[in-house]
């Protein structure tokens, strides 16, 4: 159950608060190109696979498994450990799979797709296969806007259970790329302090991420909380907010996804733009033309999707044609980007989120 409260107040923000070294020093992590590829990686993880899925309380355990891929030498075997993780999504009851990590700390790779990798998130089916493709499909619209965004490789994975062939399973997901790895991929640290302004963030950034959460119908965020959103500490610059964790927007429309009853709206496909209140409104005009400019090569990411349900992407242009409707017309742009400026409105609310 997400927890809303109503802004009341900020701390200002200072370079104290960041992770993984001091800014301008971060950490090294190695590209070995397992997210160059939009092919669908072929994955097969053994091990006791269904004691790991049902180990979903708060204290977790790690569980050891071999993951094999197909290299181009032949198949590769690696030894890892793997546990649940999240929260509404790894409660017993609201998905069939939980989402996972993969630790690979323990056998450091030196070779390979996962060659140099230390950790990785596994997002798996909650409800249906076509909503991971619906969420992965939004880290790839999102990657369209530039590097300061999470990368995905859509995997299909074979779950086998060790001596037990008939609790085999197998399922559709995506790898996500770690927080720290992103940050280092842009020369950035990860600011970890809460309660920040979101006035104090970058501005061309802030409102690019308001409006692309807007595009999507997203307004399970808030910079305040780090709720999902990343902060990241780049040398010169202001706080760079970056959005992950898109299952309960619009686009998405997950079965169980529903909009916080403080915002006033009645489904999460209804937009509600959740930036701050700007009386000049000629940045957001200027970045509304990296919309328009890109609307074309976001429908063609549509259509590259490996879907499951065939209607399903002429089902997301239709609502996303919704979107450039509305930036296509002045009158509705304004209306739009004004509303966290109405004192009656809910734009002061700030969403909480679960605990992490």
């Amino acid at each position: 159950m997400i927890l809303l409260l109503f802004l009341f107040y900020f701390l200002p923000w200072n370079a104290t608060g960041t992770e993984m070294g001091s800014i301008g020093e971060p950490l090294a992590f190695a590209d070995s190109g397992l997210f160059d590829e939009e092919s669908i990686l072929q994955l097969t993880i053994t091990g006791a696979v269904n004691k790991l899925i049902q180990d979903r309380s708060d204290a977790a355990k790690a569980h050891p498994v071999t993951l094999v891929y197909e290299g181009p030498d032949g198949p590769q075997s690696l030894s890892l450990k793997m546990k649940t993780r999240g929260n509404f999504r790894r409660t017993q009851g609201n998905c069939t799979y939980p989402p996972l990590s993969m630790d690979f700390t323990g056998q450091p790779v030196d070779k390979g797709l996962f060659a140099g990798k230390k950790k990785l998130k596994l997002v798996m089916p909650c409800r249906g296969e076509d909503y991971v493709v619906r969420e992965y499909l939004v880290y790839k619209l999102h990657n369209l806007f530039g590097p300061k965004s999470y990368k995905v490789r859509m995997v299909h994975i074979q779950f086998r259970e060790e001596g037990n062939s008939k609790k085999d399973f197998s399922v559709t997901g995506y790898l996500l790329e770690e927080d720290e790895a992103m940050a280092a991929r842009n020369e950035a640290t990860l600011i970890t302090k809460r309660m920040m302004r979101p006035e104090n963030t970058a501005p061309r950034d802030f409102v690019r991420m308001a409006l692309f959460e807007y595009m999507i119908g997203n307004t399970d965020w808030s910079v305040q909380y780090l709720h999902n959103v990343r902060l990241l500490a780049i040398p010169g610059e202001k706080p760079v907010p970056v959005p992950y964790d898109f299952d309960h927007s619009g686009l998405v429309d997950a079965p169980y996804a529903k909009p916080s009853e403080a915002l006033g709206l009645r489904s999460v496909t209804e937009r509600r733009y959740r930036g701050y209140c700007m009386a000049d409104d000629s940045l957001i005009r200027e970045v509304l033309t990296e919309f328009t400019s890109r609307e074309n090569e976001i429908m063609a990411t549509v259509d590259r999707q490996p879907w499951q349900e065939k209607n399903t992407p002429e089902t997301i242009k239709k609502y996303l044609g919704g979107f450039f409707e509305i930036i296509r017309n002045e009158k509705k742009w304004t209306e739009a980007v004004r509303y966290p400026c109405d004192k009656n409105g809910t734009g002061n609310v700030v969403v909480k989120g679960l605990k992490e």
